[in-house]
């Protein structure tokens, strides 16, 4: 007997102001969250978000993404956020064989680039 191991979940984030929980400049951020895929055989799936309308003290935050997943070990994607004038981009892959992943951030005060996560 076949069982239903589909999972979705869908979620919204509406003027949430982190300094009410913990110590941090106030912030108005709203985003949404999906994810779906399924738990057997092993959990595997889709997560996607947007962040828009939003702000960290006075500065704009936006951001996107839709990470694949295949167990904890395999994933592939892109992660994009910007906070003011301040970007974070990671992208690629990680678990298989030539999958590469790259991180890169891009700050007002310092610029990095870290290349190079293959396997």
């Amino acid at each position: 007997m076949e069982t239903n191991n589909y999972l979705k979940l869908s979620g919204n984030l509406e003027s949430f102001n982190i300094s009410d929980f913990i110590q941090a400049p106030a912030s108005d951020l709203n985003a949404t969250i999906n994810l779906s895929g399924k738990l057997s055989p092993q959990i595997s799936g889709v997560l996607k978000y947007t962040i828009q309308k939003s702000r960290l003290a006075k500065f704009p935050v936006t951001g996107t993404g839709q990470i694949a997943f295949n167990g904890f070990e395999q994933f592939k994607g892109k992660a994009e956020l910007s906070v003011g004038s301040n970007h974070f981009l990671a992208q690629g892959g990680i678990g298989e064989l030539g999958d590469v992943f790259s991180i890169s951030s891009e700050c007002a005060i310092t610029r990095t680039n870290w290349i190079g996560l293959g396997g």
